[in-house]
């Protein structure tokens, strides 16, 4: 396998997006809002700092690392039959390297927000957490130098809260599986991929104080389309940009070092 020097919307490469909203007024701001306290705001400006420093270190060890902030919006179908559409923030840390000539393995983890409208169980706010995930990826070449075919599995984790603010706590725990496949054409220092995705949710939300519930949900749609730009920088370094469509709806900016 011709391993690509090239970011992706795969979370192999540092992946910042941000997602179309359905069904809301506005995007959630970047930084946790001030009724959620100084704390996850420290969290959270604490994490970019680790972030940053820790891509350079791995690739100065020989593997492949990227950072990410991504930013999409899906939906949620709950065990009630009610769908209800969430914005979700991530910022997060990709190391991988290749184990044989056709497999490539990576681990994640990182930091996720969401935000529902109209969810009284989060009392108006954020639910902030935590996610880590596995990532498998083989990219045979077709023709040497210009084309090849990318196939991407992942399995992912997440847990958010909302701090038990005014006495009512809610919790939100989902896994999530994806795989992800496209072609991608390779024009001198520029890389372009399109292809489509699908993506299965399994999920738990926990409320307890003044509304107190539990019920399952899963993901309100299975698949989509993607599209990617990347360019290389030299060095080891990139930089692309991506748009998805269907039951993750979202763009971004990525940048990565040594994949």
């Amino acid at each position: 396998m011709r391993i690509k020097k090239s970011p992706s919307s795969s979370p192999f490469r540092l992946a910042a997006a941000k997602g179309s909203v359905r069904g809301s007024s506005s995007n959630p701001p970047l930084w946790p809002r001030s009724g959620e306290g100084g704390v996850r705001g420290g969290f959270f400006c604490l994490a970019v700092v680790l972030l940053l420093t820790a891509v350079p270190a791995a690739h100065a060890d020989g593997l492949g690392a990227a950072i990410s902030y991504a930013r999409y919006s899906t939906d949620f179908e709950f065990a009630n039959a009610a769908t209800e559409n969430a914005d979700i923030d991530e910022l997060g840390l990709t190391i991988g390297e290749s184990i044989t000539p056709l497999l490539d393995l990576a681990l994640q983890g990182g930091y996720t927000r969401l935000n529902m409208d109209n969810h009284p169980a989060a009392d108006g706010y954020d639910l902030t957490g935590r996610f880590f995930g596995i990532v498998a990826r083989t990219e045979p070449t077709l023709i040497p130098a210009v084309l090849s075919l990318r196939i991407e599995a992942a399995y992912r984790w997440h847990d958010v809260d909302n701090g038990r603010l005014n006495g009512q706590y809610d919790e939100l725990t989902w896994y999530e599986a994806s795989l992800r496949v496209g072609p991608v054409l390779s024009v001198g220092p520029v890389d372009v991929s399109a292809g489509g995705y699908l993506e299965h949710y399994d999920g738990t939300e926990k409320a307890r104080g003044p509304l107190a519930f539990r019920r399952d949900f899963s993901a309100g749609s299975a698949g989509g389309a993607f599209a990617t730009v990347a360019l290389e920088l030299g060095d080891g370094g990139h930089i692309g940009v991506y748009a998805q469509s269907g039951a993750r709806q979202g763009y971004g900016i990525t940048f990565s070092s040594g994949f």
